[in-house]
């Protein structure tokens, strides 16, 4: 089921949309790992997940940017 899952969301969207699901779904998986059963994290594994969170943010905000662009460019070619 998994890999159909993956299949799908790569025919669909994109092998990026792909990582980015699955990267994402495991970072929430490891939170709530530590929330549910009292895991404890120390600075270090924290910093980590700070950067997988700061990672994923920089990815969304740069897709966005990028189509953002490339709307700008067809507007331009289009005058």
């Amino acid at each position: 089921l998994g890999q159909v899952f993956i299949f799908l969301t790569i025919h669909h969207f994109s092998p990026l949309t792909c990582t980015t699901v699955t990267t994402t779904r495991k970072f929430f998986t490891i939170l709530l790992s530590v929330y549910k059963f009292g895991h404890v994290l120390d600075v270090w594994q924290w910093s980590s997940v700070g950067l997988v969170f700061g990672g994923l943010y920089l990815e969304i905000v740069a897709k966005f940017i990028g189509e953002k662009g490339d709307d700008d460019d067809k507007k331009e070619k289009e005058d």
